[in-house]
């Protein structure tokens, strides 16, 4: 009967202190409004010979739309990426769960368990830091993003913003 009293009230501190940190987390969310689907111009340098000699203004270029990518592209980065991306509804518990156990065997993080959506939110509105509040803060934004953008879109905006190394952003 103990263990049963002691569990019950376990859950229930539980429940308050989830809520508590939602409650906080909404409320210290950054703007959404600032996000930024499309790029702004910039302009670029050329010399006499039509070589790039410096640029100006949005790293990005062109925005290119769902409808327009290479299938390829989208296959290998959902299977490099999020193999469940197009069935969960921005988080996946089964990914978190297999990144902490590997994680947790391995010693040391060698696997992440963030979806598309949620390295989105976190490249769209949040820091890189490593901390719960911003990890609190990238699913409650990855739950705003799957309401508010289709599938397409939160893969395109991904896609067109992702870092790809070697100073390359977006395809």
């Amino acid at each position: 009967m103990k263990l049963i009293k002691w569990s019950f009230l376990l859950i229930i501190w539980m429940i308050l202190f989830l809520s508590i940190a939602v409650t906080w987390s909404l409320l210290n969310l950054p703007e959404t409004e600032s996000i930024q689907i499309s790029r702004q111009p910039s302009i670029t340098f050329l010399d006499k010979q039509g070589r790039i000699i410096a640029s100006y203004g949005d790293i990005y270029g062109q925005t290119i739309q769902f409808k327009n990518l290479p299938k390829n592209l989208i296959n290998a980065v959902i299977v490099t990426e999020d193999q469940s991306f197009f069935s969960h509804f921005g988080v996946d518990p089964k990914g978190i769960a297999r990144a902490v156990y590997v994680n947790l065997k391995a010693g040391k993080i060698v696997q992440g368990g963030s979806t598309i959506t949620q390295q989105l939110a976190k490249n769209l509105f949040l820091t890189p830091e490593r901390s719960f509040t911003r990890k609190l803060h990238e699913l409650i934004l990855s739950f705003w993003l799957e309401m508010r953008f289709s599938k397409e879109q939160i893969l395109s905006i991904y896609l067109n913003r992702v870092y790809l190394g070697s100073g390359t952003y977006g395809v």
